[in-house]
């Protein structure tokens, strides 16, 4: 680690590694980890600056290469099984590569420019290009770490450590990538006859009767609240399934046979790529996908979830029992959006 803090109001917005000649942002994919560790107490932890390390503890680099400007080169590699990063000094881009044996595709391209995680045969090859003026550096290594290590973007999402850190906060003005999320928003429908009829007490009491329920249920899938607005829920998810287990089981504790309360939902949701920040409600999360999981909402009707065609794919074999609406194309989003009925 080349900076550390023991709080997320400790962050810096960049750190600098000197022998990598690299700037890393808070606000880029994966630059935060978690650690925990025995206290000094105990026991002094001697720490090793790991890119600066001797040779023999650079087993993980399997290839590294300058590239001239305007330079193409072909590799043929096979290595075991696992996942690989590939990176790009200058650019300060990177993708993560997973290796399969038996996997059909077994060749690949890439510039240095940002791209989509890469599953790949473990007996393959690949051409880097650098199209920048100057010259950059490409690294193939080993992510061994990868299954072992916990990113913000996880702790964040944990409800446990959501408690034990909820009077922590960002500083001003900082963007903390927080990786893949999926966002989840639920809304009452027909809020504005529920206060009419009910008049204001009542309806209050019963808006914040239903935020317990749905809390619960989304704690029960291993989410976390973000925020509550108006008479809305967001909240987060690492898991896409767990999110539409989650969105079923609200709606079925809002079913229109519930007699002692009036209150029925609507939800939507959407798995995409996550920033956090300090907003006036504490960390919150915005972003494309926290907007797209929101504007998709007017879809979807009472005992409905408005899903992306591309969720739906993911999940219409666990989930194919349920009624599906055809497609419908959102113009301003440029979104495929499918409508789920739970009754």
């Amino acid at each position: 680690a080349r900076g550390e803090s023991t709080s997320i109001a400790g962050l810096a917005e960049n750190n600098s590694c000197e022998p990598c000649g690299t700037i890393f942002g808070i606000d880029q994919e994966e630059s935060i980890e978690v650690v925990f560790h025995v206290s000094p107490k105990l026991r002094n932890i001697q720490k090793v600056v790991f890119c600066a390390a001797e040779p023999a503890k650079k087993k993980h680099i399997k290839l590294h290469q300058d590239f001239a400007p305007g330079v193409t080169k072909k590799f043929q590699m096979h290595l075991p099984d696992g996942t690989y990063r590939l990176r790009a000094k200058n650019s300060n881009q990177s993708v993560y590569i997973d290796l399969k044996t038996g996997d059909s595709r077994k060749e690949f391209a890439w510039d240095g420019s940002d791209a989509e995680r890469i599953t790949c045969n473990n007996n393959f090859s690949f051409t880097l290009s650098n199209r920048n003026t100057k010259t950059e550096s490409f690294t193939l290594e080993e992510a061994w770490w990868f299954k072992d290590r916990l990113l913000s973007g996880e702790a964040l999402s944990n409800p446990l450590i959501r408690e034990i850190f909820s009077e922590d906060h960002l500083q001003v003005g900082l963007k903390l990538n927080v990786g893949t999320q999926v966002i989840l928003f639920t809304d009452i429908v027909g809020s504005t006859p529920l206060y009419k009829n009910l008049g204001d007490a009542l309806s209050l009491k019963a808006v914040q009767s239903h935020y317990k329920e749905v809390s619960e249920i989304i704690q029960k899938h291993d989410g976390v609240i973000v925020k509550y607005i108006g008479d809305a829920v967001m909240a987060a998810f690492l898991d896409l399934e767990k999110a539409m287990l989650c969105s079923v089981e609200i709606h079925k504790k809002f079913s229109s046979d519930r007699a002692d309360t009036p209150i029925r939902l609507r939800a939507s949701f959407h798995e995409g790529k996550v920033l956090c920040a300090n907003m006036n409600v504490g960390l919150d999360y915005f972003g494309n996908t926290v907007n797209q999981a929101a504007k998709i909402q007017k879809y979807a009707n009472a005992h409905e979830i408005a899903v992306t065609e591309e969720d739906w794919q993911r999940l219409q074999n666990q989930f194919g029992n349920l009624s599906v609406k055809p497609v419908i194309h959102d113009p301003k989003l440029n979104l495929d959006v499918r409508i789920v009925t739970v009754s």
